[in-house]
């Protein structure tokens, strides 16, 4: 926006702007809607003793103290309700209908507005690490009337009041700027539209993003983040290692689904997402788990996370089904695995992670030529043939957290102490993959070059059709360098091997 228009505007256009907001925020979620829980479960973080909530609040407010911070609880997504994650870093719980309102220099200074029932509020799901499967646990008290014991300085108001407070703390001028998130605008835009208000992007530079600031946040990890998280990969690793054991030709990738479910239930907890993809599926990025029998020239690609207080681990690893890899398998892993333990080497502090992503596809092009499989390392559609994917990513409240954001700043900004990463390199050799690729680059390499590629690549990718792999770590960086959470899970071949000839009460056929 111009000087002029934000100027001549001024604070008649930020009331619109505030009460179009803080409408949408109290009808973002009707009584009749079913949000949507986590289903996340596991040792319950016990609020009264958990000062990280505070302290995040309080660091948000030292950041972005010239005004009102504000954090609806969901957001909408295909017309379904989702946990807003930001509001659950900032709380630890989990609730419908609810915003949270920060005022540095107010008095209260925190608030939860949320929708009220005779009685008190209504609708309470809990904190983090009370949520059951159904998001909604037996034995979950609602909120009390009295400030939250995670937070003395929390209040709770019925939602109705939130368009007053808004109006009190920016049309008196107390409040300089409103920082919300914009990630969800698009259902508040909705609401305006159906207002006959005009987009307060429009109206006033009173709106501000706030979901950067929260983003920079969540990246990097406090203590309590950082033991669940060990808590999730060492759960994860526990059920890779049973499946390891279990896994033979003949067993179906469902039932490698069952024993890995079974062991996170057995810790009273669930999958955040589970892969383990057989044969032609492992060349598939991701796949999940089908009724597919594992035949012995099969590899098996696991990927799998589970949730533990809401943070989920995410670890991939590449298995033989017959429990011995091939000679094209055992060359395939060992470039993937010689990738990977260089990628993990480099997530230092002051290090870049597009830094890292060059480096672990520098030694893959190398090895690949290596093999005959690439003709020229430097050329750039050789490399997109076989670099399908980032190979790294931020894990905490989410999978892939805070990705958005963190895939825009890969390049620019270099890792801190108290980021867990993940490090994921993979190559993949679907069937008629490459025939099929060579086909789409008609027209835009030359001709002469395609065939050049074709005549002398294509007899040795046939060797390594159908094969997938990829290894997954997840790693801490730390003040002096860093520490792999997942090295519970085997990775070297003769690990994995060795592994595999252990007994597993899952089958009898070892």
């Amino acid at each position: 926006m111009n000087a002029v228009n934000a100027g001549t505007r001024g604070t008649a256009g930020a009331k619109v702007a505030l009460f179009a907001l803080s409408l949408a925020l109290t009808l973002a979620a009707s009584p009749q809607d079913s949000p949507q829980g986590f289903g996340r479960t596991g040792p319950s973080i016990d609020a009264a003793k958990a000062p990280s909530f505070v302290a995040r609040r309080a660091k948000l407010m030292e950041i972005h103290k010239d005004g009102v911070i504000v954090v609806p609880s969901q957001y909408r997504s295909r017309d379904s309700l989702q946990d807003n994650l930001n509001f659950v870093y900032l709380t630890g719980l989990k609730m419908p209908d609810a915003v949270l309102v920060l005022d540095p220099g107010g008095s209260p200074r925190e608030t939860i507005f949320r929708r009220m029932m005779a009685g008190g509020p209504s609708g309470a799901r809990g904190t983090t690490g009370q949520a059951g499967r159904s998001g909604n646990p037996e034995g979950t008290a609602p909120l009390s009337q009295e400030p939250p014991a995670s937070d003395p300085g929390v209040v709770e108001k019925p939602n109705t009041q939130l368009s007053q407070t808004l109006f009190g703390l920016v049309g008196a001028g107390r409040a300089k700027r409103v920082y919300l998130p914009f990630s969800d605008f698009d259902f508040l835009t909705r609401t305006f539209g159906t207002m006959g208000a005009v987009n307060p992007f429009f109206l006033s530079d009173t709106l501000v993003n706030v979901d950067p600031t929260l983003a920079e946040l969540r990246l990097t990890k406090d203590a309590e983040e950082i033991a669940a998280l060990r808590e999730a990969v060492d759960l994860t690793a526990e059920a890779l290692n049973e499946a390891f054991r279990a896994a033979e030709p003949g067993m179906r990738e469902a039932d490698l689904a069952a024993i890995l479910r079974y062991a996170f239930d057995k810790r009273e907890t669930e999958d955040s997402f589970l892969q383990a993809a057989s044969g032609p599926n492992s060349t598939n990025v991701h796949f999940g788990a089908t009724a597919r029998p594992l035949a012995t020239g099969d590899l098996v690609v696991f990927d799998v996370g589970c949730w533990i207080r809401g943070y989920t681990s995410d670890i991939s690893r590449t298995i033989p089904a017959s429990g011995r890899f091939t000679k094209e398998q055992r060359a395939i892993y060992e470039l993937v695995l010689e990738a990977q333990k260089a990628g993990c080497a480099k997530l230092v502090p002051g290090v870049t992670f597009k830094a890292v992503q060059t480096e672990v596809e520098d030694i893959l092009m190398a090895g690949l030529e290596k093999l005959g499989l690439v003709t020229d390392i430097k050329s750039a559609w050789q490399r997109r043939l076989y670099i399908q994917h980032g190979f790294g990513h931020g894990i905490g409240l989410d999978v892939h957290d805070v990705w958005a954001w963190h895939f825009r700043r890969l390049d620019k900004v270099a890792m801190d102490p108290g980021m867990v990463m993940a490090m994921e390199p993979g190559l993949y050799f679907p069937e008629n993959y490459l025939q099929e690729s060579l086909d789409e680059l008609k027209g835009k390499v030359p001709d002469a070059e395609i065939a050049a590629f074709r005549d002398k690549a294509g007899p040795v990718y046939k060797k390594y059709a159908g094969i997938g792999v990829r290894i997954e770590d997840d790693v801490l960086i730390t003040p002096g360098g860093n520490e792999i959470l997942s090295i519970r899970v085997p990775k070297e071949i003769a690990d994995i091997e060795k592994m595999m000839r252990e007994k597993s009460p899952h089958n009898l056929l070892k």
